[in-house]
């Protein structure tokens, strides 16, 4: 898929709204959308050397204010231990489950089942790293056994799964109005030299 550079630009800073938005509650009830931000930047974006890492760090910066402008000290957070560096390989997945998908992306209807892999593999790969991050390597469970991991994963990613699912479904149906727009329209992608 090819977007010009200010079609990119466009797109990451709508992304970027979103995390920030979502994350700090800013647009209030809306679930937390930083997986699914991910997972659309490496689709619209791409492989842009930079914004993988300005990405993450906007993330964490924004869990540290959110954290802190509650009044609370961010390292001794219920959330934040050794397991919370864990969100840079996860946030990752889903980054890198998005340019695969970019790199196979073709207009034409299949390409959902292809999609629907993409956010499914980066989506559990992100979760169990997160997941399980936390679960064994938090501090928070004295002792973790792997039937209580099971039952703890099993019963998170439904929801987590759910609100990824929301996000990105939401984006393929923009995206799929957009294609349907420049077929009816087709100069809104022309130039003209009147």
């Amino acid at each position: 898929m090819n977007l010009s550079p200010l079609q990119r630009a466009i797109a990451l800073t709508a992304l970027t709204v979103l995390l920030v938005g979502t994350s700090a509650d800013h647009f209030g009830p809306l679930p937390n959308a930083a997986w699914a931000v991910f997972f659309l930047a490496g689709f619209y974006v791409g492989a842009t050397r930079w914004v993988l890492p300005a990405l993450i760090l906007c993330a964490l910066a924004t869990d540290y204010f959110t954290v802190t402008a509650s009044g609370q000290s961010f390292w001794t957070h219920h959330c934040v231990s050794v397991a919370y560096w864990l969100l840079v390989p996860a946030y990752a997945s889903l980054w890198y489950g998005g340019t695969w998908l970019r790199s196979r992306y073709r207009p034409e209807p299949r390409v959902l089942l292809t999609a629907a892999v993409a956010v499914l593999a980066s989506f559990t790969v992100a979760l169990t790293l997160t997941n399980g991050g936390f679960y064994w390597f938090s501090g928070r469970y004295t002792q973790p056994h792997w039937a209580e991991f099971v039952e703890r994963y099993v019963f998170y990613y439904p929801s987590y799964l759910s609100t990824m699912l929301a996000y990105t479904g939401f984006a393929a149906l923009l995206h799929i109005q957009t294609l349907v727009l420049l077929r009816v329209f087709p100069r809104l992608t022309s130039r003209t030299t009147d």
